[in-house]
């Protein structure tokens, strides 16, 4: 009876003032393990500070793999923009001037001073992320030098095709000249567009297509090949 009595004048305690009471003390092979805790159930995982920071330390190292996508996403359009400058200089056709391999003076000039034309390419390639080497962390911004060279471009393609049309149509014909000029139209509108949008709304996404269809038009039709006496 006297037993009973303390216990229910500790219950009663517990409930008044809101504490804890802890449980008899186990007995057999969880007797060790109830002692490390003196007798207290263990702390919950969410509220621990040392699983605390674990957890935000994982969440931090959330971003990890968002930056190696980037890096990824860069070094693919590295290689679309690669292989279309081999494609333009004719690289798959073995050399041959057609309306897919436009022959872009960009990529030949680089020629006449000894550049071997696999090598053409790939210094292509290398010239696209140093352009704009920030945009292998991620960068949104379209920097300033990219406006210039969409504009500059824009002002010598027109240049070359007022200058160039007339030896264009007598020796490449124009089933050659009249395309090139048609899709250099639609490539100047599409960078154009890209520009816009990369502008009015930052990402990385519309800043690296901004970049390749830059790089892809000044590498095709911006400056293709009209005329005769620079090669052939």
């Amino acid at each position: 009876m006297l037993a009973l009595e303390v216990e229910r004048l500790k219950h009663a305690l517990a409930s008044r003032s809101g504490g804890h009471v802890a449980p008899d003390e186990p007995r057999g092979p969880g007797k060790a393990a109830h002692r490390v805790y003196g007798g207290m159930p263990k702390p919950r995982q969410s509220g621990h500070p040392v699983v605390s920071s674990v957890v935000a330390m994982l969440g931090a190292q959330k971003g990890v793999p968002g930056m190696s996508k980037q890096l990824f996403t860069v070094l693919v359009a590295t290689a679309a923009v690669t292989l279309v400058a081999a494609q333009s200089l004719g690289s798959f056709q073995h050399g041959a001037l057609t309306v897919i391999s436009p022959w872009s003076f960009v990529l030949i000039m680089p020629t006449l001073l000894g550049v071997p034309p696999w090598l053409i390419p790939l210094l292509w390639g290398a010239l696209f992320v140093g352009w704009y080497p920030a945009s292998l962390w991620g960068a949104a911004e379209v920097p300033s030098r990219t406006i210039a060279l969409w504009l500059a471009s824009a002002v010598l393609s027109i240049a070359h095709f007022v200058t160039s049309w007339g030896a264009g149509v007598s020796f490449q014909g124009l089933l050659f000249t009249v395309p090139v000029l048609v899709i250099n139209v639609i490539a100047f509108g599409t960078c154009s567009a890209l520009l816009r949008r990369a502008l009015d709304k930052p990402s990385f996404g519309r800043c690296l297509s901004l970049h390749v269809s830059l790089f892809v038009w000044i590498s095709t039709y911006a400056f293709p090949y009209l005329g005769s006496g620079v090669i052939g």
